[in-house]
């Protein structure tokens, strides 16, 4: 029975106990018959005369008659041993004719000698071809609790008694298959709890069996012919990483300290130059780390518990990084972590100059408010601003060419200054023109300057200032001239509404809309002029030649216009949306605002009349101020023209010297500039 249970399972030990003692009791039982029988319980021969007289009745009584007269042992007084004899003579004689042995059924007998015979025939049979096995299981039986391992006729190796997997991913598990007899089973299975079974081959020696994704922890079975083995399964999440980073090693002339940056995404862009090292940790503890760099062989990592690392790189160019790793577990990654890591130039700074118009008019004493500002990557070295005159302007003897300021520290990324550029203090003449720009450094060796565009500023001497001055308020007046043509054309289209009386209710509405528009186009037009007359007298005051009284007549006249654009010429506007509210005859609020658009032509034509004034006693002043500088131009270029003559006189223009040259031309250019 053991034998036949330890084909089917490991027969555990309570049932190994039971078939001992089963044995015991039975060996027992038959122990206690046979010697009830043949030792307690022995028959004699009254008890086999009765089973003959049962067989052969015609004996009767006399076959136990005669075994009583044999076995008594006090005789009576008449005693007569040969009548005895005699008496059991006659019954022998009787006897002689029966079979005694036909009294006795031995069916019974030979059936257990049968099943005896048989019983012992199957286990030398079984001993026979299954020695190994047969005798295992003798020894099972006979020492349940020695805890005697099982003896198969099909061995399972290599199969972990603990197995950590992916959390719900499908996975292998194999086995080598040892047949130890003529039974060699060519199918296997595995078997988990609550699932179907999964049934495999048995290949070259092998069993492999494919498991569906578990997320429980469990017993898996695997079964191959009286084999049985069982594996403890663990699912498991795999690791996951959790955190990764680089360490840059920027280039020297950077002068930065050692940075660390985290790697949200799966790309790294840093400066050319840099040394690159990563760190990442994951889930578990590592038992291995990989990092394979584009086609190079996989190098192994530094690991220290959950964290990995790797040694300095310095990529060039773009690089792909792949990383895998595995956790105490026998867990790896699920995919190869790839990382881009691209090396980028290290651009230039970007300068720029803010607010300031590509073309702008100076005098000579002013100071121009110029802002600079400068943005880099990783640090500013220096901005400034940078100049040059043109060819045709007269050059000063100690004319600066730059101005510049240092940044506080290599970090700095964005710095800005605005600049105080005046051409008295660098040197520069008047009538002037000067190309300036702006420019910046970084700290990368032996870079030109990054350059803003070409800025052009005219340096004026304060006789071309004063007329350009004048000619920026000519300018304004003549657009002033317009704003009083629309006025009259505002006051036209009231006028025409207010005598209209037959003309309907809504063209009278839409007229004095449209004279509405027309007056408050005009006040925005007339307050810009305004603002563009109160720069130009700004500019005057800077002008020593500009007297006190002109710029105080031309900011009253700004002041007027401004009064004029933000308050009366509103109220009109109002007035006549009023009137369109009205638009009935005869209407009073029509009437408001007719007078209202009349007294603002009247103010603007007054106000026109005085501005040519000041215009013709400013270019009075202008004009003079320009020929008396001519004139004083006139007599310098007379007075070189004789210094020089002592050096000059009868020498061709091939013979003269050099300097003579240069000085000549400097005197032509002169005279060009005060024709």
């Amino acid at each position: 029975a053991l034998f036949v249970s330890d084909r089917v399972w490991d027969t555990p030990v309570w049932l190994r106990l039971f078939f001992l003692l089963s044995g015991i009791a039975a060996a027992g039982l038959a122990a206690t018959l046979w010697a009830q029988r043949w030792v307690w319980h022995r028959r004699d021969l009254k008890a086999l005369a009765k089973i003959v007289q049962k067989r052969h009745r015609r004996l009767g009584d006399r076959l136990l008659g005669i075994v009583e007269l044999a076995n008594e042992k006090r005789h009576s007084g008449n005693f007569s041993p040969a009548l005895y004899q005699a008496a059991i003579r006659q019954v022998a004689d009787d006897a002689s004719g029966c079979d005694f042995r036909q009294s006795v059924s031995a069916g019974r007998a030979k059936k257990t000698s049968l099943l005896a015979v048989a019983l012992a025939a199957g286990l030398g049979l079984v001993f026979a071809l299954f020695p190994q096995p047969a005798s295992n299981a003798f020894h099972r039986w006979a020492a349940p609790m020695a805890g005697v391992p099982r003896y198969t006729l099909v061995a399972l190796d290599g199969l972990p008694t603990e197995l950590v997997v992916p959390h719900g991913e499908p996975f292998d598990i194999a086995a080598t298959v040892h047949y130890r007899s003529f039974w060699q089973p060519r199918h296997g299975s595995a078997l988990w709890p609550r699932q179907a079974e999964i049934e495999g081959d048995v290949t070259d020696g092998k069993i492999r069996l494919q498991i569906p994704g578990e997320i429980e922890d469990g017993r898996l079975q695997v079964r191959v012919g009286d084999a049985r083995a069982e594996v403890y399964v663990r699912p498991t999440f795999r690791p996951a990483l959790q955190d990764l980073s680089a360490t840059i090693h920027l280039p020297a002339y950077l002068r930065y300290a050692e940075q660390t940056q985290a790697l949200q995404t799966g790309s790294l862009e840093t400066v050319e130059g840099s040394a690159v090292a990563f760190r990442g940790k994951v889930s578990r503890p590592l038992s291995a780390a990989l990092m394979q760099n584009g086609g190079d062989a996989p190098a192994a990592l530094k690991i220290d518990g959950d964290n990995f690392a790797t040694a300095l790189l310095q990529p060039e160019g773009a690089a792909e990084l792949t990383f895998n790793w595995r956790d105490h577990l026998g867990l790896s990654n699920a995919v190869p972590l790839r990382l881009s890591v691209q090396m980028e130039p290290d651009a230039p700074p970007t300068p720029e100059i803010v607010g300031l118009p590509r073309e702008i008019a100076l005098l000579v004493s002013d100071v121009l408010r110029v802002p600079v500002r400068a943005k880099d990557d990783f640090g500013v070295r220096d901005l400034g601003l940078t100049w040059d005159l043109t060819e045709d302007s007269p050059h000063g003897a100690d004319a600066s060419t730059e101005i510049k300021i240092q940044t506080s520290a290599p970090n700095v990324t964005s710095a800005e200054k605005t600049f105080l550029w005046s051409p008295t203090l660098f040197g520069i003449p008047a009538d002037s023109t000067v190309e300036l720009e702006g420019y910046a450094r970084d700290y990368f060796p032996e870079r030109e300057r990054a350059r803003t565009a070409t800025y052009v500023i005219h340096v004026l001497s304060p006789e071309e200032h004063a007329e350009a001055v004048r000619q920026q308020l000519e300018a304004v007046l003549a657009q002033i001239e317009e704003v009083t043509r629309l006025q009259e054309k505002v006051v036209a289209g009231v006028a025409e509404v207010k005598d209209a009386e037959k003309m309907p209710e809504a063209q009278k509405s839409a007229r004095l809309g449209q004279s509405k528009d027309d007056q408050s186009e005009n006040a925005a037009h007339l307050n810009d002029l305004s603002k563009q007359g109160e720069a130009a007298v700004r500019e005057a005051m800077k002008n020593p030649l500009f007297k006190e009284e002109t710029i105080r007549e031309w900011s009253h006249t700004m002041q007027q216009w401004r009064q004029l654009a933000q308050d009366k010429m509103p109220g009109a506007a109002g007035q006549m949306q009023a009137a369109q509210e009205h638009p009935q005859s005869p209407s009073p609020e029509t009437a408001e605002a007719l007078k209202k658009a009349q007294d603002i032509l009247e103010a603007l034509e007054k106000m026109e009349s005085q501005a040519n004034q000041h215009m013709d006693d400013l270019q009075a002043l202008t004009l003079s101020q320009r020929l008396r500088k001519v004139g004083g131009q006139e007599k310098q270029i007379g007075g070189q023209l004789l210094e020089s003559a002592p050096n000059t006189i009868g020498l061709l223009p091939k013979g003269l010297p050099e300097k003579i040259k240069i000085f000549e031309s400097g005197l032509t250019h002169d005279q060009s500039g005060a024709q």
